[in-house]
């Protein structure tokens, strides 16, 4: 009796939990900037810097959060597609996609033409 056997890929949870903690930072980076400072009303931040110096130091160590999370989610995500199999065809639906949502975005920024 023969038995098949299947490849199996290993998952490497340390490396998704890494990614999901990047994500974290991501949202927190964003909560700073957008929720918290107010940066696009005036009169809100002003209300924020005349507040508490234990929050405004929070939220300075809430910036560069962002940043840092996005520059380790996309290496990671750049990590597990290159360690992926790539195939003629993958790419060309890939390209085709691609293209597809550059020419509606073109046809609705510019109204049709």
């Amino acid at each position: 009796m023969e038995t098949a056997i299947k490849s199996h890929t290993e998952r490497q949870s340390n490396l998704e939990l890494l990614r999901i903690f990047s994500m974290f930072l991501i949202v927190l980076g964003h909560y700073e900037a957008h929720g918290v400072q107010h940066v696009s009303d005036p009169a809100m931040n002003m209300l924020w810097r005349s507040g508490s110096i234990v929050n405004q130091w929070f939220c300075h160590l809430l910036a560069p959060g962002g940043k840092i999370g996005v520059g380790i989610f996309f290496t990671l995500t750049g990590y597990f597609l290159c360690t992926g199999s790539w195939s003629l065809r993958k790419l060309l639906k890939l390209l085709l996609t691609v293209y597809f949502y550059a020419v509606l975005a073109f046809l609705v920024l510019t109204g049709g033409g």
